[in-house]
């Protein structure tokens, strides 16, 4: 069963060892080869830092952690996803897009949901189109994204 809950510290460093899993090979372009160790420690205190300043949010599947995000909420009911990431050993069973499901109904007030993603990251632009989301504009870095959700 997948669900979502929220992050606290001790969840860092999974979390962490994730984002660094599924950026792999882009890390290895920005770092050079020797990235592992500066990355871990750089991430480890990003990490924590966005779990002071946002609500932060760990995926489950049956009691382990295989992904997570962040949250930051704007004005007039308008909320941005960041970081969200899977594990990629769990990455391709639908698990990514039953969290975007489930995070947009927990949060029914949010009217407008937006994102950016690499502009490198083709699997992650197919995978947020899948889930309705709409790209507004790219550049050499970044494709955003946004959602309008339907009045009910």
């Amino acid at each position: 069963m997948i669900y979502i809950r929220k992050a606290e510290t001790q969840d860092a460093s999974l979390l962490t060892g994730i984002k660094v899993r599924a950026l792999g090979e882009q890390l290895k372009k920005w770092y050079g080869k020797s990235y592992k160790e500066e990355v871990l420690y750089e991430f480890m205190e990003n990490e924590l830092t966005l779990m002071k300043q946002y609500d932060v949010y760990k995926i489950l599947l049956n009691h382990e952690i295989i992904g997570g995000f962040l949250l930051d909420y704007f004005e007039n009911n308008k909320a941005r996803i960041e970081d969200f990431v899977i594990d990629p050993m769990f990455q391709g069973n639908g698990y990514g897009l039953r969290v975007v499901q489930m995070m947009e109904k927990a949060h029914s007030d949010i009217k407008e949901w937006s994102l950016s993603t690499l502009y490198t990251s083709e699997d992650s632009q197919r995978f947020y189109e899948r889930a309705g989301y709409i790209e507004e504009k790219r550049d050499a870095e970044e494709v955003w994204y946004r959602k309008v959700m339907k009045k009910e």
